[in-house]
């Protein structure tokens, strides 16, 4: 394992032809990974250099000059810290041993095989692990990814991907494996998230018992089969995510990848020219409060039959000084409500210039995605976190919680969760 901590002169991730200068990282002249430096300022950066035996190894950081930016020609290291973890017990899941190589994506239209340079690049990992039902001591293990953006899919709107999933990262589980009470892999338990969103069987090679996977689609989905690789990232995924926690509070663990993704979608010019809270486009992401609540829908029998469309849920929040304006998180765009269950998160565009110590209210509303309205209950019991970004489009410090029970019914459609 290695964290670097480095800053790359000139560079800039919102700057077309300067977003960064890629570090190689090899041990013992072997390719281990790619460290992408977006920034003038250190960025520190987590990832796994492989199997090693005991005895002593040559680590080597170069600068890749063709993986980098045109803009970007030089990076210094501020800090390196290298750690070996031993194998764990027999028994024990060990997830750092099954973690995914993944081969930055080289499609043609974005750039070739070092488009992840600038686009959509791997930030952020981490695995979950539970017990796999009817299976004594067996634990399935899943492998998530966050990139800085997302070129296809839900990305080409992303006012949209704001308001239903409170980021402007891409963030998507790429492979999942069985591990049996010993530890050990169950043969053909591999997946991996193909295009379309579809779990396919892992037929792929493996390094030391890592699978070896590639980026293949504009919605970051992986394919098993390695194509006109440029980029290799290995990143480490000691995290896990716990089971009280929304895939979205790991932004709030590594800060900068708020500050990344804003880079991006100005530096694609998917932020209105002028910010305006009262339009649905996307703003600038510190115009924003962030927001992850618990939440839960009751769907009557009928709807499911009848194939008639969720009642999701909308944030609102009413500024002091304010108080008859209620902006909301999906913009009365019924396509924009929370239409899924647990821990959700959204964002609510505010005027720019707010801050949390602004916030009056903050309320939660029924919204049926369609025009019928098949009369399921939405009970929210909580707000996990409410962060706003500072100038730097990092974590502000202070958030907004919340407890309780609000029960929202057609007849009784909105409840104010906080006051202050």
């Amino acid at each position: 394992m290695a964290e670097v901590t480095a800053q790359a002169p000139g560079a800039d991730w919102a700057v077309r032809g300067a977003e960064s200068a890629v570090l190689a990282i090899t041990v013992d002249g072997k390719p281990a990974t790619d460290v992408v430096v977006p920034f003038e300022h250190p960025i520190a950066s987590r990832v796994q250099l492989g199997h090693v035996s005991a005895g002593a190894h040559t680590l080597t950081i170069a600068l890749d000059e063709r993986a980098s930016a045109s803009g970007a020609h030089a990076v210094v290291l501020r800090d390196l810290s290298v750690s070996v973890v031993a194998p764990r017990a027999s028994g024990e899941p060990d997830p750092l041993a099954y973690a995914p190589i993944l081969y930055g994506r080289s499609l043609p239209e974005f750039g070739g095989p070092f488009q992840n340079n600038h686009t959509d690049t791997p930030l952020f990992a981490w695995h979950t692990q539970a017990p796999v039902a009817g299976r004594r001591g067996h634990t399935l293990l899943e492998y998530s990814v966050m990139f800085s953006n997302e070129d296809g899919g839900t990305g080409a709107d992303p006012a949209s991907l704001q308001a239903r999933w409170g980021r402007q990262t891409d963030i998507e589980w790429v492979y999942r494996v069985e591990l049996d009470a010993a530890g050990s892999v169950v043969p053909g338990s591999a997946v991996y998230q193909a295009p379309s969103h579809t779990a396919l069987p892992f037929a792929g090679r493996y390094e030391d018992g890592h699978p070896v996977l590639q980026t293949c689609t504009s919605n970051n989905m992986v394919c098993d089969v390695i194509t006109d690789p440029g980029m290799r990232f290995v990143l480490a995924v000691d995290h896990e995510l716990a089971a009280g926690e929304a895939r979205e509070q790991m932004m709030d663990t590594v800060g900068w990848t708020y500050q990344v993704s804003a880079a991006e979608v100005r530096r694609e010019e998917k932020i209105e020219p002028v910010a305006s809270a009262y339009t649905p486009a996307l703003s600038d992401p510190r115009n924003y409060l962030y927001v992850v609540i618990r939440k839960t829908t009751s769907v009557p029998v009928a709807s499911v039959d009848t194939g008639l469309a969720w009642v999701g849920a909308t944030v609102g929040v009413r500024l002091a000084g304010a108080p008859d304006v209620l902006y909301r998180s999906d913009h009365m765009i019924p396509g924009w409500s929370l239409q899924r269950d647990g821990l959700v998160a959204t964002a609510v565009e505010l005027p720019a210039g707010t801050r949390l110590d602004d916030i009056a209210t903050l309320e939660v509303l029924r919204a049926p995605a369609s025009v019928i309205d098949p009369g399921s209950t939405v009970t929210v019991t909580g707000v996990e976190r409410a962060i706003m970004l500072d100038a730097d489009a990092l974590p502000a410090s202070g958030s907004l919680t919340w407890s309780g029970t609000a029960t929202l019914t057609a007849s009784d459609p909105s409840s104010v969760l906080l006051s202050r």
